[in-house]
């Protein structure tokens, strides 16, 4: 890391030295120290003069040291013609410090001399001002007086002397008396312009304007502003790339801000009484000739060819726009001037439209030049790849950071060196977060923030505003009010205010950090309980010494939603669990760090939202309005070695409610990955929370594209044949409370239904669309999730899946995307959840393989690929080196770098079609109230959830009103559209294509089965040794063992919890690694195939449950493939590894060996060697473990309830005692299912019961939506209640009672959990998938429930 020079770098911002040019004019000699005034003391007593005075308004002194002020009258235009002379005065200020160029008429020089000799005259303010220069008159009274000896070049140039030395005379007389502000004003300098001095950036314009915000647009000014002060004149300045407007020109408040960004226009009204009958006319009717007049500027009629620089943007014409050979046109042309306004114009951006009043025609020129100039230089007015507000940015430094440990401390660490400003902006954020482990208070995020708040760093937080703690318990008010109170630094906002924006079920989603504009910290980490992780995931941390300073998880953040979720968040080192009986669900999370410009986009980002709250909310703390940061300077970065090797792009979903844009919504992130699929040549990797996309559920459409793109870059790579993959990372099931079969579950289950929908279930899905096509989904798309294991005190084995929450894209190693946005509607579609990402590509390239071929790779994307992969399979990535990638330099300079832009969408700037004359202010029409009707009439019907919503909703189509999705209870037809698949020949017919496909276990089973067949043939052939096939596993297995340590680590490190509590263990306490995994079940003989009454698990939908012999459903005569053909007696094999006992041997058998795990060769993603051998090894091995040990939920081989309630009896098992065992401990426990005693809302569920067996797929106390119980929900403020009235399980009687294990098998279980490989394990298409085939799977009460809210 550059952590040495970004310490060096943040103060630099704020002193950064600039060259000094002399020439100019000033008070006091250049030479003259300001270090020798203020001993001298003088000045010391006028700086505390400065800030008490007032001028003849009232308004607070400018606070500008006139004498170190220069000026230069540099050039002058028509000084030949009186008043209508313009005069371009240089100004520098502080030695260079801040310069800027002013552009005054000569009658405004006069308009200052007769302001001043009045003023004096009366207030006697001045003892001596200077006299009006001679030379100043118009150049014929001057010849009258002086002769004709002078010619026009020389009047000019002793004009602008004389000018020059009257300001320097004036400045000399006024600069001690509150009068000089409207010299400062005539020079256009004020509080802010100083202050921004040395911050860079530029001011291009500056003065007084009336400003009002009209139409249906977003206000301007704080909310509560009176009317009387919004019809007032304040200071205002045109800088980089927005309009700032300030309270007074003496004062740094800022009033509020106008940002210029794409959606920038300018318009220049026709006079009211020009219109005409126009004035009848709908506003938002343009006729023909208004659109061909829209892209014109307006160019002031010239006396010679150079036109006045000051008030047009393009000073320098051709001829041909001067002597205009037409003279209708030059007529029309004259006659619009006439009747554009001489005083008012508009401006317009994505969140506002603006009026604006200026003194004079000139003035009202000059702020349009300034605005015009800003359009045509600045990156945000431009059109920027995939639509984004934030241009491509080259040569930047990044880091990806993995897990919480490493992207908290980098945080800390950058915390620590904030000198300016502090932004934050997080879904949830919990003050009392430990970010260094363990017990290390002094890192504590409330304890930083207010170390840092008392060193005079402003803070500034925004928050998501939950809209009830039963829902989402985040307790954002108790945030809020922890962190403002601990000092006035510190200044948060929570956002939607519900009502008054109509917006209930959307979200701020994005997390970010800043720090002084110029690190940032982004992606899927939020600063809150239950987020810090390391990569071995460790699932327990209960110190057997009881010494609170050796646990790592203290208080709130040792959590597992599965089984609660957070409440009493008022109380934060209190424990939710106890420790010993349930363990923590462990978090897997991508984020980034960035250095540079990227930075100042996200800055921008921020404010632009924090300006925007602070216009909608009332708060009863003053806050400020922010100003966006501007650019850093050529080659800046550069100098100080803060330069990477990546091209990083910002892009974020953002709408009407998230931004205040009525017009416009930015999905950039959807358009970035849809981009990035497509251009994909061979690999892509994903991890997600969830994954919904391009279907269909319960006639609702998912719009979101990534599912479309996914499959069409499938079939093109088909149609090719290349060599291609993806590979898709998810949860087991949503971190949400409760087991999927509780009746307070459906969030749980509707997001699985939508899942699957998108997956592998229905003629919309993936698997479905891709199999009509006649390609096998298998060959080239394949999904994933994570599990761990651990040991509770007493040595009670248990289980929990990794939740992964990071939103990460790899393409080829060669681009990523991380953020903070979901593959789903919410995150991708603009107008719901708000978010952000970054694209990053680095053109740092390494030489490396892709399917066996030689392949350039980027060195960001690559790495971080690598480290993913090595983490999931068990690598110890802390033991092996990993590059510092903010440490590499620049392999080209900017210029030189193609930027990698498709489809030649970066544009800087707007050369033309900013000006425009128009009708001046437009009214609300019918269009937008209507909308606004809709939008409010789909909150309303989806916040009641009544279950007549689908009456409201076919009422407003029958009215002629297009609804987003509001139906969703779906008719029958749909329904059964939606249980439909095609064949291989395109064909539709009856069924799920999950239960044809094979899954990826059975096809691993398939062909272990087949390599083991072929073993004796090739022997009679003579061409391998009769004993070489099982001696080759048994070499393999022991090759294993060998390189365990390698493959799991050592025993994890103290900040990971006890040793004995690690992810893998010691690989030296193994024993028995030769059998495992090197023997299999004959599927002809063995032990008899796990079934649940009369049902064998695992039977697919449609297929005969008491045999499963076939291929589910009815299709054509050759219409399977071999595969499809072998999968039932795959199946077979896997019911009888499920029931088998103990051998002889005393070993449980798996039908996949246990592969070997090179650290080192993850180099090819794609390539057999590692994708089947190591990668979907691992995965279906690992799957096996978890299922033989603990009956792990869900799981493809459960697809009726009828199978999960007798599968989850193993939990009960579990909880007992091993049989021969001295102590009470259980052999294991499973707390977030319902088979465990510990399981959400199962208190009363009898440890001795088996669940009735009904005979039929669907179960009446599951599938028909009768409620099985109604445990209290759980709030913020009370942890949920046990319903010891559970309905289901008092109708169940015990018949008899589950054995418990036995000692030798709860030391095969260990056994078999010591042979794991990392975390990775299949994602199961095949869950519950009979029940869904009927219709069964939702409850009648999930159906109420508003989609929208899970999709």
């Amino acid at each position: 890391m550059k952590w040495t020079r970004l310490r060096s770098f943040l103060p630099y911002i704020a002193a950064q030295g600039r060259e000094q040019t002399p020439g100019s004019s000033a008070v006091v000699p250049q030479s003259v120290n300001i270090t020798d005034e203020l001993i001298a003391g003088g000045l010391s007593a006028l700086l505390l003069r400065l800030y008490f005075e007032r001028d003849e308004k009232g308004l607070r002194r400018v606070p500008i040291l006139f004498q170190r002020l220069r000026i230069r009258v540099s050039d002058s235009l028509h000084p030949l013609h009186g008043h209508k002379a313009v005069f371009r005065i240089e100004c520098e200020y502080a030695n260079g410090a801040a310069r800027w160029v002013v552009y005054r008429q000569l009658r405004e020089f006069f308009s200052l001399h007769t302001h001043y000799t009045l003023s004096n005259a009366y207030n006697r303010y001045v003892e001596t001002l200077p006299d009006f220069p001679r030379a100043g008159l118009p150049y014929f009274n001057f010849l009258k007086e002086r002769g004709s000896e002078f010619t026009r070049a020389d009047f000019a140039r002793m004009q602008r002397e004389a000018l020059e030395n009257y300001l320097i005379g004036l400045m000399r007389a006024v600069m001690f008396h509150p009068t000089s502000n409207r010299l400062a004003a005539f020079l256009e300098i004020s509080a802010l312009s100083t202050a921004l001095a040395q911050s860079g950036g530029a001011q291009y314009k500056a003065g007084f304007l009336q400003i009002e915000a009209v139409t249906n647009k977003g206000p301007f000014g704080k909310r509560g502003t009176s009317w009387k002060d919004k019809k007032k004149q304040r200071w205002c300045a045109v800088r980089e790339s927005y309009l700032v407007v300030v309270e007074e020109m003496g004062e740094l408040t800022v009033h509020d801000v106008f940002m210029i960004d794409t959606d920038f226009m300018i318009e220049r009204p026709k006079r009211y009484y020009r219109q005409g009958l126009n004035l009848l006319t709908h506003p938002e009717a343009t006729t023909e000739e208004e659109k061909a007049d829209k892209p014109e500027k307006h160019e002031t009629a010239s006396i010679t060819p150079i036109l006045d620089p000051s008030t047009n943007t393009n000073p320098l014409l051709g001829p041909d726009e001067h002597n205009d050979k037409n003279p209708s046109a030059a007529k029309d042309k004259k006659k619009q001037h006439a009747d554009v306004s001489k005083h008012t114009f508009y401006i317009e951006n994505s969140q506002m439209r603006l009026k604006l009043f200026a003194r004079n025609e000139r003035q009202m020129l000059q702020w349009i030049a300034a605005l015009e100039r800003v359009a045509r230089e600045s990156h945000y007015t431009g059109k920027n790849r995939f639509d984004s507000f934030a241009p491509i940015r080259l040569n930047v430094a990044a880091q990806w950071l993995v897990d919480g440990r490493d992207y908290f401390w980098n945080l800390s660490r950058a915390i620590l060196l904030a000198k300016e400003s502090i932004y934050i902006h997080d879904w949830w954020l919990s003050p009392e977060l430990q970010l260094r482990r363990p017990n290390m208070e002094k890192y504590r995020l409330d304890n930083l923030l207010e170390r840092k708040a008392k060193e005079g760093v402003k803070i500034y937080v925004i928050l998501y505003q939950e809209v009830s703690s039963r829902t989402t318990p985040t307790d954002s008010n108790y945030a809020k009010q922890k962190l403002s109170s601990l000092h006035p630094n510190i200044m948060v906002q929570r956002s939607p205010s519900h009502f008054q924006t109509g917006t209930f079920y959307w979200a701020h989603h994005e997390k970010m950090c800043v720090i002084d504009q110029a690190i940032a910290f982004m992606g899927g980490l939020d600063a809150c309980f239950g987020r810090w992780d390391t990569p071995q995931h460790v699932l327990v941390d209960d110190p057997e010494t009881g010494d609170s300073a050796d646990i790592i998880w203290p208080g709130k953040d040792y959590s597992n939603p599965r089984v609660t979720d957070f409440h009493t968040l008022s109380k934060p080192f209190d424990d939710m669990y106890e420790r010993s009986k349930v363990p923590r669900m462990p978090w897997h999370d991508v984020s980034m760090q960035i250095v540079g410009q990227p930075a100042r986009d996200l800055a921008r980002h921020f404010v632009q939202r924090w300006n925007y709250l602070l216009r909608i909310k009332n708060h009863t703390r003053p806050m400020p309005s922010l100003l966006p940061p501007s650019e850093f300077k050529p080659g800046e970065l550069n100098t100080l070695g803060l330069t990477g090797t990546c091209e990083l792009q910002i892009c974020r979903s953002a709408g009407v409610w998230s931004l205040g844009t009525p017009d416009r919504i930015e999905f950039s992130i959807q358009n970035a990955y849809l981009k990035a699929i497509q251009m994909s040549e061979h690999f892509i990797y994903i991890e997600n929370q969830f994954f919904i996309t391009s279907t269909v559920v319960n006639e609702v459409k998912i719009e979101n594209k990534i599912g479309d793109a996914l499959v069409h870059r499938i079939i093109r790579a088909h149609k090719q044949h290349t060599p291609f993959k993806v590979c898709i990372v998810i949860p087991l099931l949503p971190g949400f409370t409760f087991p999927v079969d509780h009746s307070d579950a459906s969030a749980i289950r509707i997001i699985l239904e939508c899942q699957n929908r998108t997956i592998c279930r229905g003629p919309n899905s993936i698997f479905a669309r891709l199999r009509k096509e006649g390609i096998d989904p298998d060959d080239y798309i394949s999904f994933f999730s994570l599990r761990n294991w651990a040991k509770l005190r007493g040595d009670v084995l248990t289980t929990e899946q990794v939740y992964i929450h990071g939103k990460v894209l790899i393409v080829d190693d060669r681009l990523a995307i991380i953020g903070s946005a979901n593959i789903n509607e919410r995150s991708m579609r603009g107008d719901r959840d708000s978010e952000i990402a970054a694209v990053i590509r680095d053109t740092d390239m390494i030489e490396c393989t892709m399917a066996g071929k030689p392949f350039k790779v980027g060195r960001f994307a690559h790495s971080l690929r690598v480290r993913l992969m090595r983490e999931h399979l068990g690598v110890d990535v802390d033991a092996m080196y990993e590059e510092d990638l903010m440490a590499a330099s620049p392999v080209k300079a900017p210029h030189e770098i193609e930027e990698w832009d498709p489809e030649v969408e970066q544009e800087r700037g707007k050369d033309h079609g900013v000006t425009h004359i128009g009708h001046g202010q437009r009214r609300s029409g019918l269009k937008s109230l209507a909308r606004d009707t809709i939008d409010a009439a789909e909150q309303a019907i989806h916040g009641t959830g009544d279950v007549e919503a689908k009456d409201a909703a076919m009422l407003l189509r029958k009215t002629g009103l297009k609804t987003k999705g509001l139906d969703t209870m779906a008719s029958d037809k749909t329904l059964e559209e939606e249980r439909q698949t095609f064949t291989r020949e395109g064909e539709k017919e009856h069924g799920f294509t999950s239960s044809v496909v094979p899954t990826l276990e059975e096809k691993l089973v398939m062909e272990q089965i087949k390599e083991e067949e072929e073993a004796p043939k090739l022997n009679q052939n003579g061409t391998a040794d009769p004993s070489h096939g099982g001696e080759r596993q048994d070499g393999g297995a022991k090759a294993q063992d060998g390189g365990a340590k390698a493959q799991n680590g050592d025993a994890a490190p103290k900040q990971n919890g006890d040793a004995k509590n690690a992810t893998n263990g010691d690989a030296s306490d193994r024993q028995g690694t030769e059998a495992n995994g090197t023997l299999r079940l004959d599927p002809h003989d063995g032990p008899p195939a796990a079934h649940a009454g009369d049902q064998l698990y695992g039977a697919p939908a449609n297929s005969d449950p008491k045999r499963d012999d076939r291929v589910p459903g009815v299709r054509s005569d050759g219409d399977d493939t071999e595969d499809e053909e072998k999968a039932p007696g795959a199946r077979k094999t896997i019911r009888k590894n499920l029931s088998a006992k103990l051998s002889s041997s005393k070993q449980w058998i798996l039908p996949t060996p246990a592969p070997h795990v090179d650290p080192h060769g993850f180099e090819d993603p794609i390539s057999d060697a590692f994708w089947k051998k190591i990668w979907l090894g691992c995965a279906v091995h690992n799957t096996e473990i978890y299922r033989k040990v603990f009956h792990a939920i869900p799981d493809d081989i459960v697809t009726t309830w009828k199978q999960y309630k007798e599968f989850i009896v193993h939990h009960e098992r579990l909880n007992r005692p091993a049989r021969d065992q001295s102590g009470p401990e259980p052999v294991g426990r499973v707390p977030s299912e319902t088979g465990d005693s510990l399981g959400p809302g199962a208190a009363a569920v009898d440890s001795t019961a088996v669940h009735e067996e009904s005979g039929t797929t669907k179960s009446r106390d599951y599938g028909d939506g009768k409620d099985p119980g109604a445990p209290i929900t759980p709030t913020s403020a009370d942890p949920p209640a046990q319903d010891k009235g559970d309905k289901a399980n008092r109708t169940r009687k015990a018949s008899r009672s589950p054995e418990p294990f036995d000692q030798a098998e709860r030391e095969e279980m260990e056994r078999l959990l010591q042979e794991l490989r990392g975390h990775l394990v299949i994602y199961p298409n095949r869950f519950l998938e009979g029940e869904d085939i009927a219709n069964n799977f939702l409850f009648n009460a999930d159906r109420l429930m508003p989609l929208p809210i899970y999709d």
